[in-house]
């Protein structure tokens, strides 16, 4: 009902083309946990890897309504993790990170309509 919006026509979308894949371990965390949360109901987190060379996560979110949104992202298992900007093929030279601000459940930066940001996560506590 309504408009693809309010009907979240892209996460309903993307749930059922691309449902989660994922295995219970036995270990610390609870029957239910997040890794990360993000605050905008227009922005989805598309993919979740280790970085290519080794050093941290990479995370790579996009806006789907076609809105500027100022976004908040939190990591629940990595709270004193520092988070960068990279470009797609993970490299830092030439990407802008002016925007990324820790606030204090996490982090906060603005999107642009569409747009595709790639995070990498480095825990600082070890």
């Amino acid at each position: 009902q309504g408009d693809f919006r309010k009907g979240s026509v892209v996460r309903e979308a993307y749930d059922l083309n691309c449902p989660m894949a994922w295995e219970k371990v036995q270990g610390i965390y609870e029957d239910s946990f997040s890794m990360l949360q993000i605050a905008e109901e227009n922005v989805m987190a598309d993919t979740v890897k280790a970085a290519e060379d080794g050093n941290g996560i990479i995370v790579r979110i996009y806006e789907t309504w076609g809105m500027r949104t100022k976004v908040h992202v939190n990591f629940p298992l990595a709270p004193d993790a520092q988070v960068t900007v990279c470009d797609c093929m993970e490299n830092f030279s030439g990407v802008e990170n002016a925007d990324m601000t820790r606030v204090q459940d996490g982090w906060s930066f603005t999107m642009k309509p569409y747009e595709i940001k790639t995070l990498r996560i480095v825990n600082e506590k070890k």
